[in-house]
């Protein structure tokens, strides 16, 4: 997937609508507004249908972005403004680890294959071993349930 470029970000993260309809929701994601239904149908975007219109909520816009998006890229363009938006428990910190070369070489490879960053990579991986421990970890790291709340 494309990455939004820094003003595409900034306008979902600090200026977003209450809710959009599923054009305005296709553009601020930018996506297709079949990818969008799509990811409704499928569960993924949670809408509301209004009258004869789905209506999504700026929750779950933000919700979807940072699923879609490199929050590397998210925090960089936010700069500043990250900490006024993303609970602390969800912004990204600096973290040195020591890997065997090809656990190295997978995520590179992987990144390479997802035209995402290793940062990406690994985080989403370490994402569904939260998910997994989730009951059982959850009580011993209360900030578990809040970032897993946000992505």
């Amino acid at each position: 997937m494309r990455q939004p470029s820094p003003s595409q970000i900034r306008r979902l993260f600090l200026t977003p609508p209450a809710s959009a309809d599923l054009r305005v929701a296709a553009e601020l994601l930018g996506l297709a507004v079949a990818d969008v239904e799509q990811a409704i149908a499928n569960g993924e975007i949670v809408a509301v249908r209004i009258a004869e219109e789905w209506r999504v909520g700026r929750d779950e816009l933000i919700a979807a972005a940072m699923r879609l998006w490199d929050q590397t890229a998210i925090e960089d363009a936010l700069g500043e403004d990250a900490a006024a938006v993303l609970p602390e428990d969800v912004r990204l910190v600096l973290m040195h680890v020591r890997l065997p070369r090809y656990q190295r070489d997978l995520f590179a490879a992987l990144a390479r294959k997802a035209g995402t960053s290793v940062d990406d990579v690994l985080a989403r991986e370490l994402e569904a071993a939260a998910a997994a421990h989730l009951d059982d970890l959850g009580k011993e790291v209360p900030a578990l349930r809040i970032g897993m709340g946000w992505l």
